[in-house]
């Protein structure tokens, strides 16, 4: 069984606590991190290969968008926001898939089935 990499990008602690939850449900999921902005979430960009990015839009300083065009070779990204209003651009950069919150185990594990679909 192929073990996927990701990483969590979220400013709220209990969004970022919630996704890890999930994800420790899928057994062949591996977390690498879960990083409260982009600086921490570069850093281990830089070091390890990621599969997936879960990030939130919305977070102080550099946002989740703005830190996504930044990234050269970007992983599957899964947007996970409480905001509806970004999502035409969220696809207009290529994430696949695009999470409101609440964020249920089940949409959860919906996004990632449909991610490596691709």
């Amino acid at each position: 069984m192929k073990i996927y990499t990701c990483i969590v990008v979220d400013d709220e602690p209990l969004a970022r606590k919630l996704l890890q939850d999930y994800l420790d449900l899928l057994p062949n999921m591996k977390l690498l991190g879960c990083c409260k902005n982009a600086g921490e979430a570069i850093a281990i960009l830089q070091d390890k290969e990621v599969d997936i990015l879960f990030c939130d839009i919305k977070m102080p300083g550099v946002s989740g968008l703005q830190f996504l065009k930044s990234l050269y070779k970007p992983s599957k990204i899964i947007i996970t926001t409480a905001y509806r209003d970004y999502a035409v651009e969220g696809f207009e950069i290529g994430v696949v898939d695009y999470l409101l919150k609440p964020i249920s185990v089940e949409l959860v594990f919906t996004s990632y089935k449909q991610s490596f679909r691709y």
